[in-house]
Parts: C-alpha cells; structure tokens; sequence
C-alpha cells in the first residue's frame, strides 16, 4: 500500500492520481520522440543513445532546478500545474516539428535542433517530482516513494498505452496531441485545486538539521548519499541496456518486444517504491543505510545471475513464436505473454530493488538535512545522470569490450560501489564478522554465477546446437554467424540479436541474386549502384557482375557487416574488395538524404518488415527519399517477403511502394520470396538493352547458378522478364485500396491492428497463399517491352504461371 498524505487537506490526496497521469505522459512522449528521431536521425545506436542523453539531460536539469525552485515557493503545488500546462504546450510542439528535420540537410544541425527542441519539455517534465514532493510531502520522511511509485506506474501504463495501442492505432502525431491533453487537464486540475484564494500547499515543516541527527543515529554526508544514488542510476540505466539485449534473442525483436521490456522494467521500479513507500518514514538513518547497502549488494549478485535467470524463464516459458509465424491476434496475445513471463523472470526482482533505492537515497539526504523538495530534486538529477553515463559506457564500451556476460559484471560494480558509500554509516548496525561473512559469500556467489559455460546465453535458441563461427556484440546490435544441417547440406546463417535475416540456402541465393540483377536489367544506366542492407554480400556481390556499374555503395546499419562478409565469400565473391565498392556502416534512409542524387540503381533488402525499427524502409516516406535519389531512368527493387505474413501486409507492402512508384511490376523470386520493381519513368523495358545486359559470360554464370538456362540470350531474357508475374493496371487492381505505412502510423511494425481488422476480414491469414491465389485469378500478358521482341517469352509467362498454381495447390494441400 501507498503511503498517502495524513494532513487534513483531502486535495493533497487528489496530487497522487494526477501525477500517475503525469507519468504516462511523459513516458508516452519519450516513446514518441524516440520513434520520430530513429527516423530524422537514423536508427543506428549513436541516434538512439542521443536520445535517451538528451531526454535524461533534460529531467536531471529539471530535477536540480525543481529541487531549488521548490523550497523557495509558497505556493509549489500552483507551480507544479503550471509546469504541466507547460509540458503539454511544448511536448505537443516538438512532436510536429521534428519530423521536418528529414528536409535539413546537415546531419549536425539536425543534431543540434533535435537537442534544443528536446531539452525544453524534458526540462520541464523534471521539475515536477521535486514540486509535488515539496507540496504532498514536504518533510519526505519515506523520501517521496509513493509520488515516485504513482509517477512510474504512470509511466509503465503510458509505455503500453504508446507502445501497444497509439502508435498503431492512432499514429504517432494523434497520440501525442491526446498525451498533451492530459497534461493540460493535469495542469488545469491542480491550479483549480490550489487557486489564489484558498489554501495552497501545506505548510513546509523543517527538515531535521544534520545536528538533531548526530547524536545517536548520524546520516550519512550528503556527498557520500548523492554519489550513492549517482552509482545506483550508472548500474540501472546500464542493466536495462545489457538486459534488454540479452533477452531479445529469446522474445523476438518486434516493436512489442521493447515495449515489453521497458513496461516490466517501470512496473518493477513503481511496485519496489510502492513497497519502500510504507517503510521508510519511520526508519533511523542505520536503518535505511543498512537495507540500501543491502539492496545494492543483492542487485550486484542478480546482475550477475542473469545468464542463469536467462535460462531458468526459457525453461519455464518454453514456448517460442517468432514474429514471422504469427498470423492471428490469438497468437500474437499468446506471445506476448510469453514474452511478459520471461521479461518478468528476468528482470522483474532487480528492478524492484532498484525502485526502492532512489526513495531511500532520498529519505537519507532529508535525515541529514535537506527539505524533502530539494534533496527530491538534487538526487533524482544526479541518479538521472549516472543513468547518462551508465547508459553510454554500456552500449559503447561495456558490450563491445566485453560482451554481455562480464559487462552485467561490472554494471553490478557500481551497485557496490554505492553499497560501500552508504554502509560505513551503519556501522553501529553492523558487526565485521557478519560483513566479512557476507562479502565472502557474495564474492562465492559471483564467482559460481559468472563461471563459464560452454555456450553464450546470449544468442538464443536458432543457436542451439549450431557451431558459431561469429559472435560480435557490438553497439548496434548482437550479430553471430551459425552453421547448421547435415553434411555436405551445411548453411550459414547472419543472426541478428537472434532473429535471423540472412544465409547462403539455395533459395535465399537467388532471390538474392534477382535482387541484385533486375534492377541493373531493367535501369537504363547503372553506373551508380546503391544497396541498402548488405547481409551475406550475395546481392551485392549480383550488382557488382555487371561492367557497366562504375560505383557500388553498400549501406548496412550493423559495423559487424565487415566482419561477416569474409565467411559467405563462396556467395559474395568478396564483392568488398572490388575498387568499384565502398561500404558504409550507416542508417540506409540518411545515406540516401545526404548521398550524391543521380544514382540508376537503388536495391532494398531490409529487416523483416515486421522487425522493431524496420518500418522506416518501408514508409512513403522512404520510397519518396528514394526516388529523389534515382535518375530519371533509373530503377529501384524492394524485397517483398511473402512468407510470414498476412495477405492484408503483403497487400499494404505494395500499396506503400506503389504510391510512390505507380508502373510497378511484381516479380516472384521464389516461392517464399518476391521483390517490387519500378522507375520514375515509364516501366516497358528496353528488350535490345536487355539482350546486351544479358550476354556476357559473368553473367550468365551467375544466372546459371540460381537456376536459369543460360545457353541463349533471347531465351535468358525470357525467362528472367517472365517473372514478373503482375504490373501495371492489373498490380493496382490486385493490390487495391487501403491503408499504407507512413512515418506517423507504421502500421507493419504495429501488426496486431492489421491482425484485429483481419479477424473479421476476407482476407487470408496466410499472405503466400491469399497472393497466390490472386495471381492466378488474375493471370495477363507478360511485362511488354521495346525492341526486337522475345519469341520466347510468352512460354516462359505461362511456365511461371503454371508454378504459381503448383505452388497454390501445395499450399492449400
């Protein structure tokens, strides 16, 4: 149970459910921002720790300056609903500005705009705790741990309001203008509440001096609490970085996924503050020393468990669905359950510690002098920095220097640090035996939990059982490369925290393959080449064959592509060391905003659509970057899975492409596997340019090795025109009207709308096969071109047709 306010004044008791509001908010805002800026900035892990620094920066600036405004006010519960009315003012504004950044070309003045749009309603957002403190609690015996405990419940029911329902639902910019509703209707409860005129905040009682406490019971020095509470922010804002990249291979990597993550994460934090709440006021400096030390020390032991709790949740919640199999809201609510329970095992007993621990910090500065309003502030701004610093020396030197296992190792250092800042203290409470006793304990406990194993935790079950010839756990992500299958059918596989995105199987060759080669095919000059997504090298290994491409840029987000490369050379031809090829570790969508305009081939390969982050290369948004980016006779392909998939995705993924490339052609590049195909110009293909593309002997040997005959150039052609099973009128019909994947609402990423709509729909839950059988409903005249025509090509369309319906009937079998 909370511990509410005991003075008379019943509208204290109201500040309570007006600042869980107030979290939600906040939480829903941070959520947004850091969905918008991914997109203007870029998805790359230097963009999305800016983020999180600014937004953090921002509250531990707010805090500090809350701390001291709200000693000197008379009237801090007045102040604190005119900040919220300044939130929602603000936070709404910054929410339709940053889109516009995408159209300011340097990436530094993006960056610098970004920063002072962001700092001002984050500022503002910090100012409120140690104003509602300073008006519901103004002694904080209990170190303000039941408005901590309402804010960050607040702050977890916004996190699955945002992450679950608004974005998808109702967009990022209809979400957000709702989230600052809330915050004007806080602001304009709270001055009603406490208007001129009437009684405002609670009179500020004394805090006690550091003299009344040095007698029996002294607290601990203030520098030794604030730095304590720095340490205790280092080692959570650094867990949450290690465990959420521990636990993605396990629950998917979907948008829901983190969105659970962090919503357990919070759930913890208010239900350990919610517990501290009814403690901490009666407690003597000793006493609240002691269980922080001890709160630390056991979180330092659990930070270390986590590859052991890893696999107790994975034995427990066995059950696994990857994003790609899902194809009903049944088996999305399923999952998510799934992902909650594991996220829940892991992660849900450290953070209860770590959300009684800043109350404590708090109530021990209000033991040694403070007023409950300013030590609020002053060590929720320095807990809030530590968490800055933790955050950063997680992701770019723990993980990569170290790799998971032994960065939770040092995360947990700093929970010991802060435990022997704080426990000297309690030395009255303590005896040496017992603290040498449990420090010989402790170090057993760690060394047992942190001794080796034979294989990492941290990759997840496609790992299992396979030899791993590549693990890099990078800043960006958590990539390996695994051989499984028998022998002499042994495949390679690029896990990425471990989903896997690409491999060397027959299949995946050639629709990589295609990928590369139609679009060189069908441009009328391909001399600048662009791949966006480079996994194994194979279809960019397909571009590079062709002379006529002078310059090849390949774009991957993850740095650890130049380490993979080397072990699929028998597909990608060490296609790295051409002097023609340069590859960038960079966001695809802003290399494109600040490459050279003019390129004549531009392939896609991205993520699985359904993937966290994905969206974004499948936008209007992206296409319209992108054929800004094309000459006039230039052309463009986009992968287009068909397995995984609904038939209402599938249907929105053409619409998307389609809206910004109308003479659009559909190829099938497998059965699992087709890509889109389009140009800014009109779409009939040159056939005698075609022919020429065709001859020579590089290749033909490349066609020839994913399955074409190559012995005749007309035939050739044929065969490779004669994929393109849908365009034009007939593509528009077969894809229809409907919804699209916009920046604002990224409906493929938010897939459980399109899930709930298809329940009551006519659409398949099975996209393949609803495409399939729309195909061969729809069956006309191949692709036409110009030139000298192909004798061949109306066979080799109706052979394509015919495995289209093999293909139908072993689906439906």
């Amino acid at each position: 149970m909370l511990a509410l306010p005991t003075a008379s004044d019943w509208r204290l008791r109201l500040l309570y459910p007006l600042f869980v509001l107030s979290g939600a908010n906040g939480l829903c805002f941070e959520i947004l921002w850091a969905r918008q800026l991914q997109v203007v900035l870029g998805a790359t892990c230097k963009a999305i720790t800016l983020v999180v620094s600014l937004f953090m920066l921002g509250l531990a600036l707010g805090a500090a300056l809350g701390g001291l405004r709200a000693v000197r006010t008379r009237w801090p519960a007045r102040t604190y609903g005119a900040v919220e009315l300044g939130i929602g003012l603000t936070a709404v504004t910054v929410t339709a500005v940053l889109p516009l950044l995408e159209r300011v070309g340097e990436m530094e003045l993006r960056y610098l705009v970004a920063a002072l749009l962001l700092l001002v309603p984050s500022t503002l957002m910090g100012l409120t705790y140690p104003l509602v403190v300073q008006a519901a609690d103004p002694e904080a015996r209990g170190g303000g741990a039941g408005l901590y405990a309402c804010n960050t419940a607040g702050a977890t029911l916004g996190c699955l309001l945002a992450g679950f329902f608004g974005i998808g639902v109702l967009g990022i910019s209809t979400t957000a203008q709702l989230a600052a509703l809330g915050n004007v209707l806080c602001g304009l409860a709270v001055l009603a509440l406490f208007h001129a005129g009437r009684s405002a905040s609670p009179a500020v009682t004394p805090a006690a001096s550091p003299a009344e406490n040095s007698s029996d019971d002294p607290a601990p020095a203030r520098a030794a609490v604030l730095a304590a509470a720095a340490l205790a922010g280092a080692s959570a804002l650094a867990a949450e970085i290690l465990w959420t990249r521990s636990l993605l291979p396990y629950v998917n990597s979907s948008s829901y996924a983190f969105s659970a993550i962090l919503s357990t994460y919070l759930a913890g934090l208010a239900l350990g503050s919610g517990w501290v709440a009814a403690r901490a006021s009666h407690l003597t400096p000793p006493r609240l020393a002691v269980r922080f030390g001890l709160l630390q020390l056991t979180l330092m032991v659990l930070l270390a468990a986590t590859p052991h709790l890893l696999r107790m949740a994975e034995a427990l919640v066995p059950g696994y669905v990857g994003i790609r199999q899902i194809t009903s809201l049944g088996q999305l609510l399923r999952m998510m359950a799934g992902v909650f329970a594991k996220t829940g095992l892991v992660v849900l007993a450290p953070t209860l510690m770590m959300g009684a621990s800043l109350p404590l910090c708090i109530a021990l500065a209000v033991r040694g002098g403070l007023p409950g309003g300013k030590a609020a502030g002053l060590v929720s701004a320095v807990n809030t920095l530590g968490g800055i610093a933790g955050s950063a020396l997680a992701g770019f030197v723990l993980l990569p220097l170290l790799g998971s296992r032994w960065a939770l190792l040092v995360a947990g250092l700093g929970n010991l640090g802060a435990a022997l800042l704080i426990l000297p203290s309690a030395k009255a409470r303590l005896r040496p035996p017992a603290v040498r006793g449990a420090l010989v304990t402790g170090a057993l406990l760690l060394v047992f939990l942190a001794r080796p194993t034979v294989t990492t935790p941290f990759l997840g079950r496609l790992a299992a059982g396979s030899d791993t010839l590549l693990v890099d756990e990078g800043p960006q992500d958590t990539t390996a490369v695994i051989e499984q299958g028998p022998p002499g059918h042994r495949e390679r596989l690029i896990l990425s925290n471990g989903v896997s995105y690409a491999g060397d199987a027959p299949p995946a060759q050639r629709y990589m393959g295609l990928l590369g080669q139609l679009p060189v095919l069908l441009a009328d000059d391909a001399g600048q080449a662009l791949v966006i997504c480079v996994g194994t090298g194979t279809t960019a290994a397909n571009v590079a064959v062709f002379a006529e491409v002078r310059r090849l840029d390949l774009v991957d987000i993850s740095p650890a592509v130049h380490k993979t490369l080397p072990l699929f050379v028998q597909v990608n031809r060490a296609v790295w060391t051409d002097p023609r090829v340069e590859l960038h570790a960079a966001d695809g969508r802003q290399f494109m905003t600040r490459a050279p305009q003019g390129y004549g081939v531009i392939t896609l390969e991205p993520p699985p659509p359904r993937a966290a982050g994905a969206a974004s290369l499948y936008t209007i948004e992206l296409y319209q970057r992108a054929r800004a980016s094309l000459r006039q006779g230039g052309a463009i392909a986009q992968w287009l899975p068909l397995h995984g998939m609904t038939e209402a995705e599938i249907l929105m993924l053409a619409r998307t492409f389609m809206a910004v490339f109308p003479e659009s052609a559909l190829f099938l590049l497998n059965p699992y596997e087709a890509a889109l195909l389009s140009s800014p110009s009109a779409l009939p293909v040159d056939l005698d340019r075609l022919r020429r593309q065709l001859d020579p002997i590089a290749v033909r040997a490349a066609l020839g090795r994913i399955g074409f005959d190559t012995r005749d150039t007309d035939r050739l052609a044929a065969q490779v025109l004669a994929l393109a099973a849908s365009h034009g009128d007939r593509l528009r019909r077969l894809v229809g009207d409907g919804p699209v994947v916009t920046d604002n609402r990224p409906l493929i990423e938010q897939f459980g709308v399109l899930l709930a709509n298809s329940a009551a729909g006519r659409l398949d839950s099975d996209g393949r096969r609803g495409l399939l059988r729309r195909l061969v409903a729809d069956h006309g005249p191949p692709l036409p071109g110009r030139g000298a025509p192909l004798p061949d090509l109306p066979a080799a369309s109706e052979a394509v047709h015919a495995q289209v319906r093999a293909w139908l009937a072993a689906v439906e079998r």
